[in-house]
């Protein structure tokens, strides 16, 4: 099997759009008014074999209207520990709207947000309707857990950002008494001085000016890793038997499941204090793909995991 990992990410307060196209492409879907996933997929690929099969090739269907038609042949699968009973117990089956909560940070079932931690980016920030304020006096003086509130980031990366600035205020003022070319004030810098407890402390105008200049990064849905089959494999299953297209559904299940597997047990990771744990309740979900975009034979499964989960010890 060939391998690929895609991240799946979207710009500052775009999350939902992305979603939407994440679970668009594999379920073959559309928004309705409601706001409700409903899925295409049922009909595309038949439609496509059946006017292949009257006009005497794969192309004839590969037209517009036709752009979701590699998509799965039948629904999505749920692969990885958090899909068991005892984590979200959400079946074998993907569920589109439980899919697309799944991708922003939301529980499957109920669509509660999970991911309120700073490191989830605008996910969190999207769910929280904008950012707090805590009005005062400019020259007051405030605690990097405040400063980490107003800018929607970690208190940690406060501290360390007011260390690298107060550094970097000392090398500038000795090249300027040296008369040096003074090293440049990066975008991103936080002026602040030490308390009695040698503990940070910013001026509430330093903290906004901060929150206000400071720039997202890009969210980080998941990661799509698409496995393929090799292309004499895909036309062996295009023209062989139901027993030949068996014996292949079975080796390409086994070869994604130990790839899946292994990806959990050794690749999965999350981080807490800037250092990387060990995760658990990986929740994915797979779509099999028989052809490509020009309806060409080849055997592929995407397994979009979602950026989610929890330490071993949660």
């Amino acid at each position: 099997m060939h391998v690929s990992v895609t991240v799946l990410g979207a710009q500052a307060g775009a999350a939902g759009r992305a979603a939407d196209n994440i679970v668009g492409y594999l379920e073959g879907s559309e928004l309705s008014e409601n706001g409700s996933i409903e899925t295409r997929r049922s009909q595309a690929g038949s439609q496509v074999r059946e006017e292949a099969a009257s006009t005497g090739g794969p192309h004839a269907a590969a037209q517009a209207g036709s752009y979701y038609a590699d998509s799965a042949e039948a629904a999505g699968r749920w692969r990885g520990r958090g899909a068991q009973p005892e984590h979200f117990d959400i079946g074998e089956e993907v569920d589109p709207e439980a899919f697309r909560r799944v991708l922003l940070g939301q529980d499957p079932r109920t669509g509660d947000q999970l991911l309120l931690a700073n490191g989830s980016s605008g996910r969190a920030r999207g769910h929280a309707h904008g950012l707090p304020s805590i009005p005062g006096d400019p020259n007051e003086l405030i605690t990097a857990s405040q400063v980490a509130e107003m800018a929607g980031v970690d208190a940690s990366y406060v501290r360390r950002l007011a260390n690298k600035t107060a550094q970097l205020r000392v090398d500038q003022a000795a090249a300027t008494a040296n008369r040096k070319v003074a090293p440049e004030t990066p975008h991103s810098y936080l002026d602040a001085s030490k308390n009695g407890k040698g503990r940070w402390s910013v001026t509430r105008g330093e903290a906004e000016r901060f929150a206000g200049e400071r720039s997202e990064p890009q969210m980080m849905l998941g990661f799509d890793i698409t496995w393929s089959a090799p292309k004499s494999v895909s036309a062996l299953y295009a023209q062989g038997t139901a027993a030949d297209q068996a014996a292949v559904d079975e080796s390409i299940e086994a070869a994604v499941a130990a790839g899946m597997d292994y990806i959990e047990r050794e690749g999965f990771r999350v981080r807490r204090n800037g250092k990387p744990e060990q995760a658990s309740r990986m929740l994915a979900a797979s779509y099999r793909h028989n052809t490509n975009r020009a309806l060409e034979p080849q055997l592929h499964e995407h397994v979009v995991v979602a950026n989610m989960a929890t330490n071993s010890l949660g």
